[in-house]
């Protein structure tokens, strides 16, 4: 796609040389971005002062305090968003286990220092949720896509598929660097030089 072999970014005086990017179904992150949209309005803040809003990262984080959230919410929509924040959470969780790694020449935009444009398409594990399906389309599944009855029961049929990727919106970036993994806080990039060979 492009002749950009990695990208050279700086941090606190410390270089770093990407040569993958982690990126993720854009239909699943849209998915991911659609509910956090839809709790947003239901859960709103609560006289504690916790909130689940900011960076991603940070409402991620709220996860861990849906217990809370559960014992906290007083009426129907608060107990609404608890309920859309919790599958939010947990999808965000399998996104994070499926994105690939894509070598930055494979990568659209990659020479724009803004990761939200970074896009590419590929093969990833893509879900799909099978939890409210009937009888009839349990048995379509079994023969279209040879679906277990273990995957039926546990409401995923996880299949590789091409589709468009993107950047998981988060406050880390996952990268591979000289053959490492690395998790970048990308607010913190000082420099970025596309390496071109």
């Amino acid at each position: 796609m492009t002749n950009v072999t990695a990208v050279r970014i700086s941090i606190g005086g410390n270089h770093l040389l990407i040569q993958k990017v982690v990126l993720h179904s854009a239909a699943a992150v849209g998915r991911w971005q659609s509910l956090m949209a839809e709790a947003q309005p239901l859960l709103g803040t609560f006289s504690s002062g916790l909130t689940v809003w900011g960076s991603p990262g940070a409402a991620i984080a709220a996860g861990a305090a849906i217990g809370f959230l559960e014992a906290a919410v007083t009426n129907a929509n608060q107990k609404k968003g608890v309920s859309v924040l919790t599958e939010a959470v947990a999808l965000h969780e399998r996104l994070k286990q499926r994105g690939v790694f894509v070598p930055v020449n494979e990568i659209n935009e990659i020479s724009s220092p803004s990761i939200s444009r970074w896009h590419s398409r590929g093969e990833v594990d893509s879900e799909m949720d099978v939890r409210q399906i009937g009888m009839f389309d349990r048995s379509r599944l079994k023969k279209e896509y040879g679906a277990t009855d273990e995957e039926i029961s546990a409401g995923f049929i996880i299949r590789k598929t091409i589709q468009d990727l993107i950047i998981l919106p988060d406050d880390f970036v996952t990268c591979e660097c000289d053959g490492k993994i690395v998790m970048i806080k990308w607010s913190n990039v000082e420099m970025f030089e596309l390496v071109v060979g």
